[in-house]
Formats: C-alpha cells, structure tokens, sequence
C-alpha cells in the first residue's frame, strides 16, 4: 500500500459504493437547498455524493473538498435534505424504500456475526412464508402508526412552542406549569431511601456548615442566634452521620438510588430522563450529529446553519462542557478545571434536589426576622427552572451557537449548559465536539443514543479524529499526582476502617498498594540515578504489570469497584470536607484544631491562588511598549484531579494487552515529581469501529485534507473493514468480515478548489539569494544552520519585497524551536558583522516597511498577536485610508494554533512560505510505537509485502503533508482569494524517476510533490537554479493580480 498517490481529476469521486440503480430523486434535487445558486460544480457533486452516502447507509465515507470551498455547507444541505425526503418516506409508509439498502445490510450484517448457520432446535420446524410476511406486514403498521404519532405530537409541540418565542414569551404557559407540578410531585414520592437521605444530609450540611469561615459580627448581622460556645460544641455524632452519609461507597447502599450523586460527566440527570410524561414522542425520528474538534469551529457550523432553509424547519442544539457553558461566576471563575467545576455542579445541583424535611424553630424566626429565604444549590438551576426550559425551547427553534446560549442564560439568569442537554434530546441536528462523542461514558452520560438506522455522524475536519480517539482513551499521571493520592486515600481509610465492609476496606487497600508501586515505578534506581539523564521506557500492558509487581492484582476487579462505587469521587470530597472542617475550627471528633492527621501532601496549598507576574516585552521597534502581565493559577485544581488521574489509569490497566503501551518517563534531579507514566492507546481502529462506526446509519469523514484515504481508513476502520485492500490480500467480503457481501466499500470522494488556476502560485525554491542549496533535514541543520538561517532570513525579505505592499506574509517552520532559533539570528546582527551597516535581518525586513511577528506559545498572547498582524496589514480588504499600511510578516509553526481553524483570506494571506518538512521525530517513543503496530497490523491482514511502504512509514509521511496542506490552506479561502505558496526546501524539487507518464508541465510529479493537493500540484512551478527566477515569477504574479484588482 503506497503512503501517497498522484492527485484525483477534478470533482470526480475516487471510489463509490457498490453499483445503484438511477435514481432522479438524487440527481434532480434542486441543489439540496443550497442557499447560493447556482452551486459550483464541486459543491453539486459534493452534496450528491454525501446525500448517496445517508441513503444507501454506506458505513463510512471520507470526502475531501479544499478549505475555502464551502464543505460545511454542502454538507449540512446534503444531509438535511436527506433527513427530510426520509421522514417523509416513512409517513407515507415506504419503509423499504427508505430504509431497504439499510436493513439488508443490517441482517447480514448479524447474520455474520453469529455465524453461517444457526443450529436448528429438535422438534422445532421453520415457520410458513405466509406467516412471516403476515408478521412483518404486522410490525410494519405498528411501525407506521408509532411514526406517526410521534410526528404529530412533535410538530403540534415544535409549533407551540415557536409561536411562543414569536410573541417573546419567556415563561412556559399554565401547561407547562402543571407539567412542572407533576414532575416536582413524582420527584418527592419515588426513591423514598434517596429522598431521606438527602434531606439528613442536608439539613447536617445547613447545621455544621453554615456561615462557615464567617466572622462573629457576620454571624450577628444575618441574625444567627447560636453563639461562638454553641458553634464549638456541635454534636460529633452529627459529623460522623453526615460523613457516612456523603462518602461512604455506594454499593453498601442501593446502587440505582445513588446512580446520579457523584458523575463526573453528568450522569446524575436520571431525573432528567423522564421529566416529560411524553418526552417518547418528542424524540426525533431521524437524527444528524455534527462533531468538530473545538468550540470555535462548532460556532462556525451553526452559522452556516443559519444561511439555510432549515433554519425554520429543522431543530438543533449545541453541546458543549460545563466550563463552556456554565454562567455561575462563583463556579466557573477562570480558576478551576474541568473536572472541578464539574464535581462543584454536582455537588450544588444535589443540594437544590432535595429539601429539607423540617424546620428548626431559630431557623423559623431567622426567616421571619429576614423576611426571605435563603436559597439551595445554584442559584441559575434551583429556582430559574422554568427559565432553563424556555433557553431550550428558543435553542430548539432557532439555532443558537454556544457563546449565544451563554449569552441568552446570562441575560435570563439560568443554566445553559442543562438547558443545552434538555434541548438536544428533542434536536434533529446536534452540534458537539469530539470527546463528547467519541467517549461512551461522556456520551452516555449526555444522553446521547446512535441508532444504526436513524443516526448520521458527521465528522468536520476529520484529520484530527484519530488523535481524538487516542486522547480519550489515553491515561497519564505524574509522581506527584500519586503521591497525593496515597495521602488522600490512606487518611480516608483511616477514618472509615470502623465502618466500611470488608469487601470495601479490601478493594481500598489493594488501590492503596496500587498507588504505592506505581510511585516505586516512577522512582529512578541508585544505578539510574549516577547516569544523571531522564530515562524513558516503552513497554506493552503486560510487561509493564510484571515489572510494577501488579501482576498479582485483579485490574477487573479494581476497575469495577471505582465504576460502580464513584469512590475517586468520594475520596476527593473527603479532601475537601476536611478543609471546611479547619475552616471551621472543629474536627470530626469535636474538638478545635486536633486533627492530627497529616494532609499536607495531598492538600497543600488547597486553598491558595498563586499570582504569577511576568514582563512581556512587546516588538519596541514598532512602537510597542512593555507590560506587566498578570495571571492567576489554582493550585487546588491540581490537587482534586489527583485521585482521579490515578483512576483513569487504573481503568487504562483493564485494557487488552495489544490495545496499546505504557510509556514510563523518569526524570533527574529537581523534576523528580514530574516522572510520569502513560497509557498510550496504538488500536484505533476497534475503538472507532465497535463505537461509531457500526452504531450508526453513516459515519461521514469530512475534511480539507483526508489524502491518502488509504492511510486514514486503515487508522479508523482496520484494512479488512476499509476496502481498500486487494483480492490478493484478503477477502474483505468473507463471512467472518464485519462487513458482508451486500455492505458497500467505503465512499471515498475528493474535488479540486472553486479558485481559478490563474489566482495560485505555487513555487519550490530548490536554491537561497546566496546560492546555498535549501536543505532543512536535521542532519544539515546541525552542520550549518547560522548559513542556512541567513540565506532565509534573505529569501523571505526578497519575496515580501514583490508582494502586494499592504499583503500578509505568513512563514510556516517545521518547529517552534527551529522558529525561536531563526528568530534570534535574525535578531542579531552577527549575519552582517562583515558590512559597514552591521543590521540585523529584522532591522532590514522592517526598513522596508515589514512588521515582524511570531507564534506565541501562550494561548492568552494569541488573540492580540493576530491584532497587531491584521492592523499591520490593514485587514482583509485595505480600504485608501489604509493604503499607506506596508504589511507584516508572521512566523508560524506547522501544526501549530494558527496552521489550522484561523483564515488569512484576501489581504491577510497574499504568500505563504514553507520552510522544509515537517516530519516528526521518528525516535519519539510514542510515534515509533504507532507505527511499529501498524505494520504488526498490515502483516497480519496481508500474506504479502509488495507495498512499496510498509504502513508505519506511510503513517509517518501522511502525518506531514496533512500538516503542510492545512498550512497552505490558510490563504485561499474563496473563489476570487489570490495567493502564492512557497516551498523552500530541495526535497520539493524533487521528480519521480520511476514515473514518466505524467501529463502536466512538470515531467514527473516528485514523492513530496504528490502529497500536496491536485489543484496546487498540477501549478507548481519549479525553480532549483537561480533565486531570481524564482523574484520574477512572484513579481509578475502580483503584478497581474493588482492590474486586474484595479482594472483598465
């Protein structure tokens, strides 16, 4: 299997399903609803393609269209007309025809799984056709009926409420209250053991930690009547009833009355799942879930939402974690993690779920002295319900991305985050992002269900989804993470050995041994310690359970009980009862300050905020001043997440040993705390396969840069599953495939860009201004980097020179250390020490007019380099009063935040230079893994090896060009955009030998040449004599461009 191949003609799909009948239903539609027309060509195809792929359930699909081409929007008007012309199909009951392709597939599918023949029951005889087709016709009605009902119900509900939010009504009617009672009165007469509990556990919490930390003058002014001696002596039996009943594990009570408490990721909503009395009907029929990788680009999606018909008539929500969407200042402050603000959530949401079942009589007279009441739980979930439901209600009918829905619940004073998940359960359409998804406890948790018949997934820049997998499967934790825990849980078993049971008391202590030979792993050796080097090891699950002494425990086991008892939860609220207990000045044996129990381990510096102050130096040069930059760090974040990093790699352990590794990272000297060990997940494909893939109607793979497919496919689907594999390598049709003889291959489509040939100037650039041979490899880097350095820094100033005056340079290097490297020679003036004008680089690039700028590594510096850089410019589009701006020139990195997601379309972007190739460091522990298992996978598929690249190798190279195509795919970003692109380096010279039947003006296209996209490669021009050729190339491009952007 080749890494590469030559670029696909031009909106032609490279590979299709299995043959189709004609079928003018796809062919005639009025463009899908695409809200500009006519459609270019790509776009047509695009979306006939995409809607082919929803209909006939093709399991998967990659299609590639460049950035700039509008794929978002193809494929949002592709998949939703299909989600229309499919529910209108099953109302009129044609039920094969909407779904025949699908349950064939489905059956076969099954049938394969269990095996080629059923053993036949003795006595048993097969039923008569007739009564088969009378079931089926049956089921079929019964079907129909159901489809039915809930059509109505959902569009008489969607009707109510859009006519609602068109008379601006933000409070549900007299309907929705009585709902609202009922709901209220099924919560307060079911669960009676949840319900009594939580109200001790309360009103214990309301006693002994209230006005907690407050001074005695506060305490008199909110009318407190108990006195300073009261305070201290409060019942200790009270403690420790309220510690039974808080952290306790749970499997000493009833397992399914404390499913909800303490999830991480919001499972605690079992309330949720039945608040309508007919919520059943309000689910939707058919489901699309649209995933991206950041917030960001979800908000970019929603919006092309908006530019279409479906705006009206479809309903959507966009989901998004509790540190996106949570508008409580008090929780999410900047200064918690996810996870914390997480557990905070939970923790206030069961405060507000339960009340307390009396009053005492100072409480009575507190209130009536008050004249108010003091509320539970968070104050914008506990009593904003009713605004909560209307935010879901406007998100259902009108889209609304995620900074709208915090906006909107912000104004309202309610919670966006429960109202996005209320919404999403009644959405056709779902925005999320990849980890909420590709994680089944986050995606379970959600409430989300993939259904093989009813739901399309939808991937958007799809490169990035294998990455994703790994990151959610992925485990790691330092020294000092499992040090912390040690602390935590040996003091949690100390203050309930008396009252755990034996199987608790048994399982706690094999985690405590866990943790403890993990700290023996992470610690160097006498011997390891004279080499004085950080150490790293790579080694597979079972090696490394034999070499940590673990082999002898039951993972399984270990696992299960952190499942199902939530005690990492438990454990880390023990932690922070134990802070509220100092605070308060009494322990849980009712004595002031006795706790002589050692937390400071686990607990140090809990409570504090660290101010980190810094000097930022701006570019002085342009006027820039320096500032003082100040940032807030918490450390109890850390601290919290300790108990639970250790818990997720436990559940890493209960893996399959083939799965994945475990790297083992020791550091020297005063970094000692920061070893680390980390499961690294290697197996991909089943994990994509078993949880999406066949979960799902579609998988639909989209991006700017999927080539090769082959290579993408074999990492999410496996060889035999791809199709991409020959007759003579395996026989992906066979029974014991996944997918069966009537299961179409993979849809592979790719089309060329909507610019005109004439708007793209691709160049490489073999030779420098001096004459020096471009070679960035490692190897020549470490001979004579200051040269080559100098000859770039001479390059990029003569190329900005004939650009576009006010245009945007952006200069793309294989690595943020090479970048900083360059920058600093060229900041000095060591490479014009020999000239009467001793400047620097910089010093000339900015005589010329140029602002230099580059790629902060610190995300909070990002927004305001992109500002300076646009204002440098002049924006996109310079208006005369900007004319006299003489542009910048920006420093980037390949992979880094501004190769990917950020546009520099029109001005911004006019060249875009790439220094070199940014391969990865083939010796990183991680990468050599990666592809040492991916070759283990292509032997075992394949009997032979006439790849020309063994798939480690062609996982490699994939790795780099994906990066150089998302680089280079920054500037072009429309139809009329312009823009040259450069690549400095003579392995982009190079041409193919071997391959003479090329057409193009280039006589072979050359193995780096073949990466890069069809509609650059087949431009590319190429310069590997005289620098000035390479001048005059780009002068005249510009030259033309101007005269044309002028006219005559």
């Amino acid at each position: 299997m080749a890494s590469s191949f030559p670029p696909p003609p031009p909106s032609k799909s490279l590979s299709s399903s299995l043959p189709q009948k004609d079928d003018d239903s796809t062919t005639n539609k009025t463009f899908y609803s695409f809200p500009y027309s006519p459609p270019y060509e790509q776009q047509i195809q695009f979306m006939s393609k995409a809607y082919e792929c929803c209909r006939n359930g093709i399991p998967i699909g990659a299609f590639e269209s460049p950035t700039g081409t509008g794929k978002t929007l193809s494929i949002l008007c592709s998949a939703l007309t299909w989600m229309e012309d499919r529910n209108r199909l099953l109302r009129a009951g044609k039920v094969e025809e909407a779904d025949g392709r699908v349950n064939e597939r489905l059956v076969s599918s099954k049938e394969g799984v269990e095996g080629e023949e059923t053993p036949q029951v003795l006595g048993e005889e097969e039923e008569p056709d007739w009564m088969k087709n009378f079931i089926d016709e049956k089921e079929s009605k019964e079907a129909m009926n159901t489809f039915e009902k809930r059509m109505k119900k959902r569009e008489e509900t969607m009707k109510r409420i859009k006519l609602r939010e068109q008379r601006k009504l933000t409070r549900l009617s007299g309907e929705g209250r009585g709902m609202e009672e009922e709901e209220e009165k099924r919560r307060t007469t079911t669960v009676k053991y949840r319900s009594e509990k939580k109200q001790k556990r309360d009103h214990l919490r309301e006693h002994l930690f209230s006005d907690a930390g407050s001074t005695n003058e506060e305490r008199k002014s909110n009318g407190k009547e108990e006195t300073e001696e009261e305070e201290r002596h409060k019942d200790p039996e009270q403690y420790k009833l309220y510690e039974e009943l808080e952290f306790l594990p749970s499997d000493v009570e009833n397992e399914d009355a404390e499913k909800d408490d303490l999830d991480v990721f919001s499972s605690d909503d079992e309330n949720d799942k039945d608040s309508d009395s007919d919520s059943e009907s309000m689910l939707p029929i058919t489901r699309i879930i649209f995933c991206s990788r950041t917030h960001s680009q979800l908000s970019q999606c929603v919006s092309e939402l908006k530019r279409t018909r479906f705006r009206e008539s479809v309903s959507s929500a966009a989901i998004a974690s509790r540190k996106q969407l949570c508008v409580n200042p008090k929780v999410n402050n900047g200064l918690m993690s996810a996870q914390r603000i997480n557990e905070t959530c939970l923790d206030l949401r069961k405060s507000s779920a339960s009340t307390s079942a009396s009053t005492t009589k100072d409480k009575e007279k507190k209130k009536k002295k008050k004249g108010e009441k003091k509320e539970k739980g968070c104050p914008y979930l506990v009593s904003r319900s009713k605004a909560m439901r209307a935010l879901a209600d406007r998100a259902l009918v009108q889209p609304l991305d995620i900074e709208e829905l915090s906006s909107m619940a912000t104004k309202t004073k309610s919670c966006a985050y429960y109202a996005a998940r209320q919404a999403s359960k009644n959405a056709d359409i779902i925005f999320m992002p990849y980890a909420s998804l590709l994680a089944p406890d986050t995606r379970d948790a959600l409430g989300i269900e993939l259904d093989p018949k009813n739901t399309v997934v939808i991937f958007d820049e799809a490169h990035n989804v294998a990455d994703a997998v790994r990151s959610s499967s992925s485990a790691s934790m330092t020294r000092r993470d499992v040090n912390r825990a040690i602390s935590m849980i040996e003091n949690y078993i100390d203050r309930f050995k008396e009252r755990l049971t034996a199987d608790n008391l048994r399982v706690l202590k094999v985690l405590l041994s866990v943790a403890k030979r993990l700290v023996s792993v992470l610690t160097m050796s006498s011997t390891e310690k004279e080499k004085k080097t950080n150490r790293k090891k790579l080694s597979s699950l079972n090696d490394f359970l034999f070499s940590a002494k673990l082999d002898d425990v039951n993972v399984f086991e270990l696992v299960r009980f952190l499942k199902q008892t939530k005690i990492a939860q438990k454990i880390a609220g023990y932690g922070e009862y134990v802070e509220q207990i100092k605070e308060n000045g009494v322990d849980a044996y009712g004595t002031i300050g006795s706790d002589d129990r050692d937390w400071s381990g686990a607990w140090e510096g809990a409570k504090t905020v660290i101010t980190d102050v810094r000097m930022e130096t701006l570019d002085t040069d342009a006027g820039l001043e320096a500032r003082v930059v100040t940032t807030k760090k918490n450390q109890h974040s850390a601290n919290v997440a300790s108990v639970h990093a250790i818990a997720n790699f436990i559940h890493a352990l209960g893996s399959e040993d083939a799965d994945g590794r475990v790297l083992v990272e020791k550091m020297y000297g005063t970094e000692e705390e920061e070893s680390s060990v980390k499961f690294v997940l290697l197996d991909v494909a089943s994990r994509f396969r078993e949880d999406i893939v066949k979960k799902c109607r579609a998988t639909l793979l989209v991006g700017g840069t999927l080539a090769p497919f082959e290579e993408l496919l074999t990492q999410l689907v496996g060889y035999k599953e791809s199709g991409i594999l020959s007759s003579n390598d395996a026989d992906i049709t066979s029974s014991s495939s996944p997918l069966s003889p009537l299961s179409p291959k993979p849809m592979l489509f790719s089309c060329d860009h909507v610019v005109d040939k004439s708007n793209v100037l691709p160049l490489a650039i073999a030779k420098g201004p001096s004459g020096k041979t471009f070679d960035f490899t490692s190897k020549n880097l470490k001979l004579c980097e200051n040269d080559l350095l100098d000859d770039l820094g001479r390059c990029v100033l003569n190329l900005s020179k004939v650009c576009v005056k006010t245009g945007g340079v952006i200069v793309f290097f294989p690595s943020f250390s090479l970048m900083d490297r360059c920058f600093q020679r060229w900041q000095s003036n060591s490479n014009n020490a020999n000239t009467a004008d001793a400047s620097s680089m910089l010093q000339m690039m900015r005589k010329v007019g140029k602002t230099v700028l580059k790629e902060p590594r610190d995300n909070a510096q990002l927004e305001r380099t992109l500002f300076q850089f646009s204002s440098a410019c002049g924006g996109e589009n310079p208006t005369y009063e900007l004319a006299s701006k003489t542009g910048a020139i920006l420093l980037c990195v390949v992979n880094g935040k501004l190769s990917e997601g950020i546009n520099f379309k029109d001005n911004l972007g006019r060249m875009v230079i790439v220094v070199g190739l940014p391969f990865a460091n083939v010796k990183d522990e991680e990468l050599s893994a990666r592809m040492e298992y991916l070759d283990i996978q292509q032997k075992q598929a394949a009997n032979n090896s006439s790849s020309s690249l063994t798939a480690g190798r062609a996982y490699y190279e994939a790795l780099c060009a994906r990066g150089v195509n998302q680089s280079v795919g920054r500037a072009i970003r429309h139809k009329d955009d312009y823009a040259t692109m450069i690549f400095l380096d003579q392995r982009w010279c190079e041409k193919d030998k071997r391959n003479t039947t090329t057409t193009t003006q280039n006589t072979a296209l050359g193995k780096y040449q073949q990466t890069l996209p069809g509609w650059i490669s087949r431009e590319l021009k190429v310069v590997d004599g005289n620098f000035g050729e390479a001048v005059r190339h780009v002068a005249q491009f510009f030259k033309a461009k101007c005269k044309v952007s002028r006219g005559p």
